[in-house]
């Protein structure tokens, strides 16, 4: 299965796929297309993290860091959280680092109140 497809343009130009799977728990992979296309072929399958993510795309910080946000766990009953991580871009390869933001706890529902209960009203 291949889940929330991101496409990422390397320093060096190589395009990669990140991607989620469910295959020995959701993981993280990165793919690379042999031709620098979206036809592919697509190569190299490397899983870049296992810990029960998904769902990665790249981005820069304010600060200009590359990063990846994620979110974990990924099994039913339990709220997923984001998680951002620094993503280093080898050229060739990607490598994520060390964690550098996330564990944010999701807004709580919005409330429902009757129009009379509004201020004003």
């Amino acid at each position: 299965m291949t889940d929330g497809p991101f496409l990422y343009r390397s320093k060096t130009g190589e395009l990669f796929m990140l991607w989620s799977s469910a295959r020995r728990g959701y993981l993280q992979i990165a793919s690379r297309s042999a031709s620098g296309k979206l036809r592919g072929p697509w190569t190299d399958h490397t899983v870049i993290y296992e810990n029960d993510s998904g769902h990665g795309m790249a981005f820069r910080t304010f600060e200009g860091t590359l990063a990846i946000a994620l979110h974990s766990p990924n099994h039913p009953g339990v709220q997923k959280r984001l998680r951002i991580y620094e993503l280093e871009d080898l050229g060739n390869a990607l490598r994520v680092g060390r964690q550098i933001g996330g564990d944010f706890s999701p807004r709580p529902p919005p409330r429902r109140i009757r129009a009379e209960q509004v201020k004003g009203k």
